[in-house]
């Protein structure tokens, strides 16, 4: 019940009903089941208005069978020690599978190997389920290391580009880091002379 928005009717309080809440609930208690190892819920609802005033809602739930993680492999990896990619994805063996955390984990994996250079980076996983149980496989290709070659500002008309400059906190011969230039590109924004900032990468493939 705390994962709905519409609660019964209280002695001092009631919850207004209507269908859009109802859906969002049917939503919300579905992701609930997933993220709980039940990837083959499915919940749907109806209802019955009484006395004018009330509603009786019916919630069918079918909860399909909850999976566990059997195994999680990986395989590609190079740059990181394998102890440093469990504790990033941070699922392991006997936990229940949870789409959303694994979804979640790979994408913070995926950002940590852009600190580092590697803006080819592609992970891939192989869910393989079998009876109530489940096995992971994190496929990485890490790809080749990238440095920053040059540094170009298109799109000043009026503003020198001095001022883009003095907020630049990589320059050339620099190992490509996206958290510096997120930071980079929050700080040209927030100097107040653009409405808009973006800070694009042009991979050179001969330059390795």
């Amino acid at each position: 019940k705390n994962k709905m928005r519409l609660k019964p009717r209280g002695f001092f309080s009631k919850t207004g009903f209507n269908e859009k809440k109802l859906q969002l609930d049917e939503i919300s208690l579905t992701n609930y089941y997933k993220s709980m190892g039940f990837k083959d819920a499915s919940i749907s609802s109806s209802y019955e208005v009484f006395q004018d005033t009330d509603v009786n809602i019916t919630l069918n739930i079918s909860e399909g069978k909850q999976y566990i993680i059997s195994e999680i492999n990986y395989d590609g990896i190079k740059l990181f020690q394998n102890h440093e990619i469990q504790e990033i994805i941070n699922i392991y063996s006997g936990d229940t599978f949870n789409p959303v955390k694994l979804r979640n984990n790979l994408k913070l994996l995926k950002y940590k190997y852009l600190q580092k250079g590697k803006l080819n980076i592609s992970i891939v996983e192989d869910i393989v389920f079998e009876e109530n149980l489940t096995a992971i496989n994190i496929l990485i290709s890490e790809g080749a290391t990238y440095f920053i070659r040059d540094i170009k500002v298109t799109g000043l008309t009026e503003i020198d580009k001095k001022y883009i400059n003095r907020e630049l906190l990589f320059t050339k011969g620099m190992l490509y880091d996206v958290k510096i230039m997120n930071k980079t590109r929050e700080q040209i924004f927030e100097s107040g002379l653009f409405s808009s900032v973006e800070i694009d990468a042009q991979i050179i493939d001969n330059f390795q």
